[in-house]
C-alpha cells in the first residue's frame, strides 16, 4: 500500500469515529420526533434534504478550485 492511501484510509477511520455517533443520535432524535410532533420531523427532513443538496452543490466547486490551484 502507498503512504497516501494509508493516510487516506486513517483519516476516514477517524472521521467515521467522530460522525457515527453524531449519526445515531440524530437518526434516533428522528424516530422520537416521528412519534411525538410529526410537524418539526418534517421540518428537520426538509432541512436535511436542504443541507445535503448544498453539500453536493458546493463541494465538487471547492475540489475543483483546489484541483485547478494545485495544478
Amino acid at each position: 500500500m502507498s503512504k497516501k492511501l494509508m493516510d487516506n484510509l486513517i483519516m476516514e477511520d477517524k472521521i467515521s469515529k467522530i460522525v457515527g455517533p453524531i449519526a445515531v443520535v440524530y437518526l434516533c432524535w428522528l424516530f422520537i420526533m416521528a412519534m411525538i410532533d410529526f410537524k418539526v420531523f418534517m421540518t428537520a427532513l426538509i432541512i436535511q434534504t436542504i443541507v445535503i443538496a448544498l453539500i453536493g452543490i458546493i463541494d465538487p466547486l471547492i475540489n475543483r478550485r483546489v484541483k485547478s490551484s494545485v495544478s
